[in-house]
């Protein structure tokens, strides 16, 4: 009886093992001809599936047996606002979500027990739901099949791709060419227990994922019930101040990069260690090469987080005021999974050299960095610019927004002091585009090295928001108290507010303002910057004579200081209408900068903006440029600005401030007033002679004016649009509340034409009286129609 009872318990104890050997079989793969067929173990069937390829990027999939038949599904998997979604803690999905069927066919056991599931009409064919190797062509083999690697979470399998596809990225379509690529497929096996979501919040920066929202568009606007993305990280330590991760976030450099790059992408990475200490993490980051096997075959798959490098050293960009955009030589790619927001995988793309920015660093910073002297230092200059890009791109990867962190926060002297530029830097957030610290002058003696950008404390607040870890056994409710003390800080301390990045025109004030250094003053600012331009300006002929930069080089820098100087006009700019913008727990606030700080941005603007420049590049002008190309840049830099601050946006935040503001806000008859006087002031002399760059200032006014009275720009009638319109508060309504600002033009329109008539009874120089009829017949026609007089002269 003893011996059967015994038997018995071993009998039960084997099929245990069994069964537990069989819930720990791996995954395995077979091609027979052109067929691929994955080897799936039981265990994962039911589970939510990553499925990632090369060509294509992430899906979800799942497995399910009905019958004697394998099913694939690709399940529906909606969002929902900080909390676990329709997949429970041990990652099961519940049987509403086996929908849509993207394949099906007969179970087929292996040998070892496993499921044998066909994938190359997955991966070949184009099928909604699933990621596959995108359009190849039926008269060559398309996927040649290599070689799979098993992993603990999954497998990876790889070979070459005959695509039909763009050959060589030049962006010209060869007319169905094909090219061989490596290609590759990921299937991973999620954590058993997801990451806990942590709610989006309006007052930080982090991007977020909410493909199925039930609000859809208003998501993008409102984004309050979805996950911020974030890497998963979990302290070793219990209840430490600061614990290693279990798993830290590593990324590994693509067998591209070389040798000489990699310091400077490892500091990258490296200064960010601060931020991910604050929130309680040491030794969190981890930048190593590729395993080789993994290097060797061509595909890293979604196991391993990336840097790339692209090699552009053959190629230079020509950058000219018409293109002003500074190309800075980066990006990132990032995955997550949208029931979490954990982000997966990533990749940090750098490109080398660094061109236009290097271009802009020299016009914008050269005076304070003596490296720009001497060509053989040139490629140290730009290996730094290398790595602030690679900083600011790692800093999305890990969730960041680009933004406005901190910004219209610093003091003139503060950028301007050693000591605090090596603590906090010129900008408070290396996410902010700021670029380099051109406010900074020769006699402050600053190190170079706090010239470029670098994570700050408004980078270090939004990191400890994000990854805070805690005390495991802290309730749902406290975590919540405690991460909303954490966004209160950042909203009532000015270097680490953030600000929704708003392109032009939407953007509202000087916390909006991209390239700019970050200080409370943009005035002073803009004035330094312009004594940098200066001497800039000054030093480029010695420099093409000595060697340093090329004649296409010099060239390239010139454009790039007009570029800046656009920037630096910019500034002030933003002040005339301009908004301070603050976040609160229930919703966005807007303060309008007072009148006389707007009305220090307009005499600054007036005189520097339509300054004549010809005389500082008269030296280089014979070698260097076209007859007339400089006046043409010249005049294209006045046109614009003088469009930016007579634009329908910028009038309407001045009346918007006029009459519904608490306090005594700029009018929009003064700030014409000032403009014309400003801009006209020949006019107001006895028997004026207008020069040809002052005419042409004067001509792009008019032109400013008349399409602001006439409202030239057309309405959207798209009805998303107009939704969006309607649940954006920051969006300006151009065709909306402009009756108060339109007679503000009109009268101010009336008054030059007086002044116009009066003057030409009295100038006798030609071309002045020819200028002026002009305008005064555009007036005329605009003020009383076409063929009619107006005032008389």
């Amino acid at each position: 009886m003893r011996l059967h009872i015994v038997f018995a318990v071993l009998l039960c104890f084997s099929f245990w093992l069994c069964a537990e050997a069989g819930s720990r079989q791996e995954f395995g793969v077979t091609a027979v001809n052109d067929e691929i067929y994955l080897h799936v173990p039981i265990w994962v069937f039911g589970r939510t599936l990553y499925w990632y390829t090369s060509e294509e990027g992430l899906s979800y999939i799942s497995l399910a047996r009905a019958e004697g038949r394998v099913q694939v599904h690709s399940p529906k998997l909606p969002a929902a606002h900080g909390r676990a979604f329709s997949v429970d803690r041990s990652g099961e999905i519940s049987a509403n979500q086996l929908q849509p069927l993207v394949a099906e066919m007969d179970e087929v056991r292996d040998a070892e027990g496993r499921i044998r599931v066909s994938v190359s009409d997955l991966l070949l064919k184009d099928i909604a739901g699933i990621s596959g190797f995108g359009v190849v062509r039926k008269d060559v083999r398309p996927f040649e099949f290599e070689g799979a690697k098993v992993e603990v979470d999954g497998i990876d399998l790889w070979g070459s791709l005959r695509s039909l596809r763009k050959a060589g990225g030049s962006g010209y379509d060869y007319s169905g060419a094909t090219q061989t690529v490596r290609a590759g497929l990921s299937i991973v096996v999620p954590d058993d227990v997801p990451m806990n979501p942590r709610q989006f919040d309006h007052r930080l920066g982090y991007f977020f994922d909410n493909t199925f929202a039930e609000n859809g568009n208003r998501t993008f606007l409102y984004p309050y019930d979805a996950p911020i993305r974030r890497w998963k990280l979990e302290p070793k330590a219990r209840n430490a101040t600061a614990s290693d991760p279990v798993r830290a976030i590593r990324f590994h450099f693509s067998p591209d990069v070389p040798e000489f790059a990699k310091p400077a992408l490892r500091r990258a990475l490296e200064d960010w260690e601060s931020a991910f200490l604050e929130a309680g993490f040491t030794n969190a980051l981890e930048l190593v090469d590729l395993p080789t096997d993994v290097a060797a075959r061509g595909y890293a798959g979604l196991r391993y987080p990336i840097v790339s490098w692209s090699d552009r050293s053959k190629s230079r960009r020509t950058i000219t005021p018409e293109f002003s955009g500074i190309h800075a030589g980066g990006g990132v790619s990032v995955i997550t999974d949208i029931r979490t927001g954990q982000i997966i995988w990533s990749e940090v793309s750098v490109v080398w050299p660094p061109e236009t920015a290097f271009q802009f660093y020299v016009a914008a910073c050269g005076v304070n960095d003596p490296r720009i002297l001497e060509r053989p230092l040139h490629d140290e200059v730009r290996t730094d610019i290398m790595q602030t890009i690679a900083t600011h791109e790692f800093g999305h990867a890990f969730g960041l927004r680009d933004g406005n962190f901190g910004e219209y926060a610093y003091r003139i002297e503060d950028v301007r002091d050693s000591s605090f530029l090596e603590e906090s830097g010129f900008s408070p957030s290396v996410m902010n585009y700021t670029r380099c610290n051109y406010v900074a002058q020769p006699e402050d003696k600053v190190p170079v090295s706090t010239l470029l950008q670098g994570v700050g404390p408004a980078d270090r607040h939004q990191v400890t928001w994000g990854y805070i870890h805690r005390d495991p056994d802290l309730d749902h409710e406290n975590l919540l108290s405690l991460l909303n003390d954490l966004a209160d800080k950042g909203t009532n301390t000015p270097w680490l507010a953030y600000t929704r990045f708003q392109p032009y025109p939407d953007a509202t004030g000087p916390q909006n303002m991209n390239e700019a250094v970050d200080v409370i003053d943009p005035v002073s600012a803009s004035r330094l910057g312009l004594q940098n331009h200066e001497r800039l300006l000054e030093m480029l002929p010695g420099l093409l004579k000595d060697g340093a930069f090329s004649s296409l080089e010099t060239t390239q820098i010139y454009f790039q200081a007009l570029v800046h100087r656009e920037i630096m006009m910019l500034h002030p700019m933003t002040l005339i209408g301009g908004y301070y913008e603050s976040y609160t727990s229930v919703g966005t606030r807007f303060k309008p900068i007072s009148a006389d700080i707007q009305q220090g941005a307009i005499n600054f603007l007036l005189e520097h903006a339509f300054r004549p420049m010809q005389d500082e590049v008269s030296s280089l002008r014979s070698e260097l440029f076209f007859p007339g190309e400089v006046r043409r840049h010249e005049s294209y830099l006045h046109g614009f600005l003088v469009s930016e601050m007579l634009s329908v946006d910028r009038l309407d935040r001045i009346y918007a401030a006029q009459v519904e503001g608490d306090h005594e806000a700029l009018s929009v008859l003064e700030y014409l007033e000032v403009l014309r006087k400003g801009i006209w002031a020949e006019i107001y002399g006895g028997r004026p002679v207008i020069s040809y760059t002052k005419q042409s200032v004067q001509e792009n006014y008019l032109s400013a004016l008349l399409d602001a009275l006439q409202d030239s720009s057309r309405e959207e009638s798209n009805y998303h649009y107009l939704i969006a319109k309607l649940v954006q508060p920051s969006v300006s309504f151009a065709a909306h509340g402009r009756s108060g600002w339109r007679a503000a033009v009109q009268y101010d329109l009336e008054m030059l034409l007086t002044h116009i008539d009066r003057v030409l009874r009295k100038t006798k120089d030609a071309a002045t009286r020819g200028h002026l009829s002009r305008m005064r017949w555009r007036i005329s026609e605009a003020l009383y129609g076409a063929g009619k007089n107006g005032a008389e002269q």
